[in-house]
C-alpha cells in the first residue's frame, strides 16, 4: 500500500504524463495548461533550436532512439545509489553538476518527455518528476511533451539513435 503523500505525487504525475487522453481536464487547471507542448509545436521549434529537449527514459531507450538534439537524464542518475527513501535526490551540488554537464541550466527553455505510453511497463511518468525537480530549483521555462515519445513518433517526428553528444556551456554559474 502506498503512503498517502506518495499516492498524491503519483496521481499528479500521471495526470501530467497522460494528458494526451485527458486534455480537457488539463484545460481546467490554468497553471499547467501553458506547460504542455504538442509534438507539432516542438517540431517547429527544433528548426530554430529554441528548446533543450530532455529525454527522461532510461539510457538504453535513449540510445535506441530519441528526438534529435535531446539530452538524456535518466531517473537513476539523479537518485543516490544507496537511497533508502524512494524518490530521494542527490545533494544539490551533485544535481547541479549533472544538469550543467547536460546543458540544463535555468536560463534554458526545457521540454521534457518520456514514453507517453501507459501500456509500456517502463513508463511511470518520469518527465513529471523532473518537471517538479526543475520547478523546485527555480527553472522558469519548462514544458512537457504531450503524449511523450509515442506522440512524437505518431506525428512523424525525426529520430536519432546513439549516445548523446557533449553539450558545451560557456558558463554554469547559478545557485540552486
Amino acid at each position: 500500500m502506498m503512503p498517502p503523500p506518495l499516492k498524491s505525487w503519483v496521481c499528479l504525475l500521471f495526470l501530467l504524463s497522460a494528458c494526451n487522453r485527458r486534455e480537457s481536464t488539463l484545460r481546467s487547471i490554468p497553471a499547467l495548461n501553458g506547460d504542455i507542448v504538442q509534438a507539432f509545436e516542438l517540431s517547429d521549434s527544433l528548426r530554430h533550436h529554441d528548446w533543450l529537449i530532455v529525454d527522461t527514459r532510461t539510457q538504453t531507450e535513449y540510445v535506441a532512439g530519441h528526438i534529435p538534439g535531446a539530452v538524456n537524464l535518466d531517473w537513476s542518475r539523479v537518485t543516490p545509489r544507496d537511497a533508502v527513501t524512494p524518490f530521494s535526490l542527490l545533494p544539490s551540488d551533485s544535481l547541479k553538476n549533472l544538469f550543467c554537464a547536460n546543458g540544463v541550466v535555468p536560463q534554458r527553455r526545457l521540454v521534457l518527455y518520456s514514453h507517453g505510453d501507459p501500456e509500456n511497463p517502463e513508463y511511470w511518468g518520469s518527465e513529471g518528476l523532473f518537471y517538479w525537480i526543475f520547478r523546485f530549483y527555480r527553472f522558469d521555462s519548462i514544458r512537457v511533451l504531450n503524449g511523450g515519445f509515442k506522440a512524437w513518433l505518431g506525428a512523424g517526428g525525426p529520430v536519432n539513435s546513439g549516445e548523446a553528444m557533449a553539450v558545451e556551456l560557456e558558463s554554469c554559474n547559478w545557485t540552486m
